[in-house]
């Protein structure tokens, strides 16, 4: 239970509160209205082609800008990037509103919506890297597991709500309501006190991100010399061509095979958002247990199963509980796909191999949009379903055949890292990181053995590394006035160095052994990122799931007990 109790310790910071509670009003209403945009398009058009244009066109811009959203968030005052990101998407509903009422052109609306997502990039970034403002150096990592846990709940809850909107309303319904999401969320966002940089940000590493076709011809070369990474990777761009696919295929499935009209189809993606929501815990869980590789399998089943199904029934009810199984397999894929990878790959090549995988996923995305449309009018409604659940189907057997390996190769490797990984979960640095995350640190850690009277961190230096003491004592000195002031004492089980990394900030103190030492030695800007990207890698949560969802929804000044360094 430590790690739930330590998730809930970080809302004791007001400010972290109203963010987090800001994050999760934004974020619900960034993907509340994509199931009306749907609706409103296929009504106004009657084309698949358009539903499927709508989808394209929410989602290109993430692709594009996501970037730049890191840069924003680095370079202008964050609070008022976050209200101003809420501010212009609630005047861009209202804007989508008239259009509805007005029976107004499809294509403003999917031009407005393309907006919307333009205008949502850097609100996310500027949340990550404000984190180390409102919490306590030893609660980062639990804050960046709530505000994932946060942000996978507020995928599966926006597009649900907003089918829940749209059956008790007209599509206008759910823009309204959506612009009011944002409102709030700004206005939450004002109430926060503290300043949330950049000034306040910790320092980051300030290279150039690679473009999508960059990042995809790092990771091929990654990702080629292994087969149960190509085959994991496989896995993620069917399910993506699935999502992709269903934008366009499930709005048809309620208005032509389910009897339920075109505004029927918010209750396919509100059973969907049920799934998902029950599944977080789950999905979890599975990631830290040994057969991945089966469970693995067996979800990519349960993903594509249900678009067959749909093919051959017309009744809604099971239509309802299959789509249910679909968004709760959907997360375990998304989950343990990511988590085999990050063991069977490691550290060294993990970055380029996730640049793949999102460029990857996001053509995935893109392509089952393409063909849907294509398929339906090319055959039939029916055939583009059992051909979108069969495609899925198949990479499920191809991961079949590779389970034991990826197990086998996931097993050694978490065996190797057991004792380091023991050791770090004992550390509070880390709380509510989970066990594939830490694995990743443990594989970087460098042991060193250090003689007495050595001085590891010296105040007044720019910070570089982090130290977890594994044996031997050491003191803490400060100098104050001229004069040196012995301010504290560290042993095994603790850590040194975290403060002057997670602030940008020179050394605050001088850390001395005063016996011999082993340390573990971890390189400053690999803390940095397992800090504010480890957790959402860990559930699954990269850039390349993002953009999939992307179609179902349109610091205190005293130190902490541990003293710097």
């Amino acid at each position: 239970m430590r790690e739930r109790r330590s998730l809930f310790a970080t809302l004791h910071s007001r400010d972290f509160r109203l963010l987090a509670a800001g994050l999760a009003v934004s974020q619900v209403g960034d993907w509340l209205y994509n199931v009306s945009l749907i609706v409103f398009v296929l009504q106004a058009t009657g084309s698949a082609a358009w539903v499927a244009a709508a989808g394209i066109i929410r989602l290109l811009p993430y692709v594009l800008f996501a970037p730049i959203g890191g840069v924003i968030a680095d370079r202008y005052p964050r609070r008022w990037v976050m209200i101003a990101s809420d501010l212009i998407r609630a005047a861009l509903m209202a804007a989508l509103t008239v259009v509805v009422l007005t029976s107004g052109p499809p294509l403003a609306a999917i031009i407005l919506a393309g907006l919307a997502t333009t205008f949502a990039v850097a609100y996310g970034p500027c949340v990550a890297a404000a984190m180390p403002a409102l919490v306590d150096e030893d609660d980062l990592s639990a804050a960046n597991a709530l505000t994932t846990t946060i942000t996978n709940l507020s995928f599966a809850l926006g597009p649900a709500i907003g089918g829940v909107l749209l059956l008790l309303g007209s599509a206008s319904v759910a823009f309204v309501v959506n612009a009011a999401t944002f409102l709030l969320s700004a206005v939450i966002t004002i109430l926060i006190r503290a300043d949330l940089g950049p000034e306040a940000a910790p320092a980051t590493a300030t290279e150039k991100a690679p473009t999508m076709r960059e990042g995809l011809a790092e990771g091929i070369r990654a990702l080629r010399g292994s087969p149960d990474a190509v085959t994991l990777v496989a896995a993620l761009v069917v399910t993506s061509l699935l999502y992709g696919q269903e934008i366009v295929l499930y709005a048809l499935v309620a208005s032509d095979r389910l009897g339920l009209g075109t505004d029927g189809v918010g209750f396919l993606y509100a059973a969907i958002g049920v799934g998902g929501i029950a599944a977080a815990g789950l999905a979890r869980r599975a990631a830290d247990r040994p057969q991945q590789g089966f469970i693995l399998a067996v979800a990519a089943l349960l993903c594509g199963l249900p678009m067959m199904v749909l093919a051959v029934t017309g009744q809604p009810n099971i239509a309802y509980l299959v789509l249910a199984v679909e968004g709760a397999a959907m997360v375990v894929v998304d989950v343990l796909a990511l988590t085999s990878m990050q063991r069977i790959l490691g550290n060294e090549v993990l970055g380029r191999a996730f640049g793949a995988i999102d460029s990857l996923t996001v053509a995935g995305m893109l392509a089952g949009s393409i063909i849907a449309p294509i398929a339906v009018r090319w055959s039939s409604l029916e055939v583009a379903l059992l051909f979108g659940g069969g495609l899925t189907i198949g990479a499920s057997l191809l991961v079949l055949r590779r389970a034991r390996a990826i197990d086998r190769r996931a097993s050694e490797r978490a065996s190797l890292l057991a004792p380091r990984v023991t050791f770090l979960e004992a550390l509070d640095l880390f709380d509510g990181t989970s066990r594939a995350t830490l694995e990743g640190l443990a594989e970087m850690l460098t042991l060193e053995s250090v003689d007495r009277g050595v001085a590891i961190i010296r105040q007044g230096d720019e910070p570089d590394d982090l130290f977890l003491i594994v044996e031997g004592t050491m003191e803490v000195i400060r100098r104050e006035g001229g004069a040196d002031r012995v301010v504290g004492e560290v042993g095994p089980g603790t850590y040194v160095g975290e403060i002057g990394l997670l602030r940008g900030i020179p050394r605050t103190a001088t850390v001395l052994t005063r016996t011999p030492c082993q340390l573990y030695r971890l390189a400053g800007q690999e803390f940095l990122r397992i800090v504010t990207e480890g957790a959402v890698r860990a559930t699954g949560l990269n850039a390349g799931m993002q953009a999939r969802l992307a179609t179902h929804r349109s610091t205190h000044d005293h130190p902490p007990a541990s003293a710097d360094r």
